[in-house]
């Protein structure tokens, strides 16, 4: 096999892996954005989950929000037996 004969085959070897390559990609890059839209659903779904359990206590999502930035997760529970009381 002459030089220029090898020369060529490399080059349609490199060409042909390129594509592969830039198929391989795209395929790589649908696959990533349906897991995140998937896990955002997931997300989505937990949130959700938590909204309806916190609003069947009688609080609000700000609430729960100050009572976890402020550590005091008494407070809630206070409110919580308020809301029981009152019914």
């Amino acid at each position: 096999m002459q030089l220029s004969e090898k020369v060529a085959k490399a080059r349609n070897r490199v060409e042909k892996l390129a594509k592969q390559k830039n198929e391989l990609d795209s395929k790589i890059k649908k696959a990533e954005a349906d897991l995140l839209k998937y896990e955002n659903m997931m997300n989505q779904q937990k949130f959700d989950e938590m909204k309806e359990v916190i609003y069947a206590h009688g609080l609000t999502l700000e609430e729960v929000q100050a009572a976890v930035k402020s550590g005091n997760l008494s407070c809630l529970q206070e409110r919580i037996s308020v809301l029981e009381r009152n019914e």
